[in-house]
């Protein structure tokens, strides 16, 4: 090993290494409670089982890791208080606290942290972290509270690889599929919340750790409402119910970015979001095909438009905030002509009459799949539609329910997919880019490079940082040329937090829930959350019996009853007719009391309709479709709330759709005579008519 490179090694492994730890002491008011928006539900809770895309971080409030990283980035202890190097470097010794215990009372030892290496080792466990260890050898329990990592290599990233979030061995030593064990969705963890309760597609709530070695953190309970859609995430955000929305999607920043009660935290993304290709598909086998696919992408277009410019187009498979990115990369820029040459070399013929490409009569023609509780992917996928259409390939959409359209993934079974990933500070691409099933877990379109494997062991053991990043320079430019991926933008990563909750560092660098032991809410401002009101008033509104109007019905149904001098009945007027039938009462000896008359309810007419505008956004890319709007209608006529119950796709005809919802009257609808809220549905159709 060269002396010099060597030397800065040893220092950086001096500055990392004997950390120690104290408790840190919670500031803020003790209790009170705090909901948490998302559409993202995970698959599990399980740690060595990460989700597939970006995780909303619940694990990372049941569960500690040896060590972890503060808001500035930088590594720190957690379960472990202080780690030390051997002499050659090719081992490293934690020692851990005393004081951390399950959830079940438990002490936390080194026992469950060999116990957790060997499962992620153990290939009949499954766990896409194994590539992450292939560097460790083993682990030796000196004590209980003392444990050794053994390296087969020296190599800059011992001290991360090794910082494993254990599990309870005295719990899962005996199960045998832990692919399905019951613990991945009740786990006994050790942090600052336990799980208290889990309601799949509705909620999970989360309770403070009287056992947490820190001391009981502040907020009492900590819910996550996985919510339908993102109009019902925008509506709870802006009245107030929900507390804190990750993932705020470009058309809620719009709506959102000016009230004055709503913090927002925005931040450099560290994902990327990307279009995969099936390469063992045979459309999908050449490159030429996937580079056609890609001049076709006005991908500059894209981010103005849908994403509202809160993110930039990518260029390859690590973003702008990573060290390890090469700005001098360059990007395949948009050029139908080229992609139609390429298409026309590759013998797609373009049927003028039809706009589709055949060869040898086979339509050129694939399925894109995304999941549909995603809005922007599914805004992508319809943008990607219109894209292609224009240089005659048929793209058919498919939206899916995340559970599905993770299988369809895992077992790749589709065409073409939208997903987006996120790069971790140390990088590591072998669980996405290496050729090897067992390393690559996630290499869903199945690229192959034996370059590339070489390349990442490679820049992976080099201890020079600098050389390191060259490496990866070398790699973003193979994967980049290779075309298995179509990289479209980086987006930036925004979230929006009522005002009522203190401790948020809006300079904090990891992601918002990461601080969330320290979060508090004053006294003052405390609400007492009712799921079961957001649960209810959710049914209510997307209640299936919910009469469907279409406006201009109504309205010539108005104006003929008009011209015919027959008006609208007066609120609460009597129908003479109505009113003087009686019911027959059945025979009998007994006198009974006449029941009194029922009035008929009537439902809410249409008084002004508003048409939507078609924005300009909706224009370019040609969107077209019908959004179902529900319409709460008060007392007086006036919208009180509009949410979508059904969306073809675009975000901004969706907030166009509601503004114009929102400004429509009506002549109330009435019970018992009397004027009374009532729920309608009608669609709107883009472009407007």
């Amino acid at each position: 090993m060269n002396r010099l490179i060597l030397t800065l090694f040893l220092a950086l492994l001096l500055l990392i290494s004997c950390q120690k730890g104290d408790k840190e002491i919670f500031t803020g008011e003790r209790g009170g409670d705090i909901i948490i928006g998302t559409i993202n539900e995970p698959t599990t809770l399980n740690p060595i089982y990460p989700p597939l895309g970006k995780s909303i971080g619940v694990e990372n409030l049941l569960f500690l890791s040896l060590h972890g990283r503060n808001s500035e980035g930088k590594i720190v202890p957690q379960l472990a208080y202080s780690w030390e190097y051997s002499e050659d470097f090719k081992s490293i010794t934690y020692y851990l606290r005393k004081d951390v215990q399950w959830s079940d009372g438990k002490p936390v030892t080194a026992e469950d942290v060999k116990f957790t290496l060997d499962l992620i080792k153990n290939p009949d466990v499954g766990s896409p972290l194994a590539a992450s260890v292939r560097f460790i050898d083993s682990a030796k329990v000196i004590n209980p509270y003392k444990i050794c990592f053994y390296f087969t290599r020296v190599y800059a990233d011992e001290l991360i690889d090794s910082g494993i979030t254990p599990l309870p061995m005295h719990i899962l030593k005996f199960v045998k599929d832990m692919r399905n064990a019951a613990f991945n969705t009740s786990p006994v963890g050790n942090g600052p919340y336990t799980l208290e309760k889990w309601e799949r597609g509705k909620s999970m709530e989360l309770v403070a750790n009287d056992k947490y070695y820190k001391g009981r953190p502040p907020l009492d309970n900590v819910v996550f409402w996985f919510a339908p859609g993102e109009e019902e995430l925008a509506v709870e955000l802006l009245e107030g119910n929900v507390d804190i929305v990750t993932d705020v999607t470009p058309s809620l920043y719009e709506r959102i970015k000016e009230k004055k009660d709503i913090n927002l935290i925005i931040k450099p993304g560290h994902t990327y979001t990307y279009i995969g290709w099936n390469l063992e598909k045979p459309l999908f086998k050449e490159k030429k095909m996937r580079l056609a696919l890609t001049y076709a992408i006005n991908r500059e277009n894209l981010v103005e438009n849908v994403l509202l410019n809160l993110a930039d187009v990518a260029n390859g498979p690590i973003p702008p905030t990573s060290w390890a990115y090469d700005d001098e990369l360059t990007t395949i820029s948009y050029s139908p002509e080229e992609a139609a040459k390429l298409l026309d070399d590759m013998g797609w013929e373009l049927h003028e009459r039809t706009n589709i490409r055949r060869k040898d009569r086979i339509p050129l023609r694939f399925i894109l799949i995304t999941n549909k509780e995603n809005p922007i992917r599914v805004a992508i996928a319809n943008f990607i539609v219109s894209e292609l259409t224009k240089i005659g390939v048929t793209v058919v959409t498919e939206f899916l329910d995340t559970q599905t359209f993770i299988n369809r993934l895992v077992s790749r079974d589709f065409d073409a997919f939208i997903l987006g990933w996120s790069i971790k500070e140390r990088f590591d691409p072998t669980i996405v880019w290496n050729s090897d099933p067992e390393k690559g877990k996630f290499n869903l379109v199945s690229y192959r490079n034996s370059e590339v494997d070489a390349m990442i062991e490679r820049g992976l053991l080099t201890l020079d940082r600098r050389e390191t990043k060259k490496i990866w320079a070398a790699f973003q430019k193979i994967i980049a040329e290779d075309i298995p991926n179509t990289f479209l933008f980086y987006p930036q990563e925004i979230s929006a937090a009522n005002r009522r909750v203190n401790g948020i560092n809006k300079n904090d660098t990891r992601f918002i829930l990461a601080g969330l032991e320290h979060y508090w809410i004053p006294t003052s401002l405390r609400k007492t959350i009712d799921l079961a009101f957001l649960k209810a008033e959710l049914e209510e509104e997307i209640e299936p019996e919910t009469p469907v109007v279409n406006p201009e019905d109504l309205l010539e149904k108005r104006a003929t009853e008009e011209a015919a001098g027959e008006g609208t009945p007066g609120l609460g007027e009597k129908d003479e007719g109505e009113l003087t039938a009686e019911p027959t009462p059945e025979e009998t000896t007994e006198v009974v009391k006449e029941p009194e008359p029922e009035i008929p309810p009537t439902l809410p007419e249409l008084k002004k309709f508003v048409l939507p505008e078609y924005p300009e956004a909706a224009k370019l890319v040609s969107a077209e479709g019908s959004v179902f709007v529900q319409v709460l209608i008060g007392v007086d006529g006036k919208v009180k709330r509009a949410v979508i119950v059904k969306s073809f796709g675009n975000p901004v005809c969706d907030a166009a759709a509601l503004t114009a919802a929102k400004a429509t009257e009506w002549i109330p609808g009435t019970k018992d005579g009397k004027p009374a809220e009532m729920i309608m549905t009608y669609p709107i159709r883009f472009p407007p008519k």
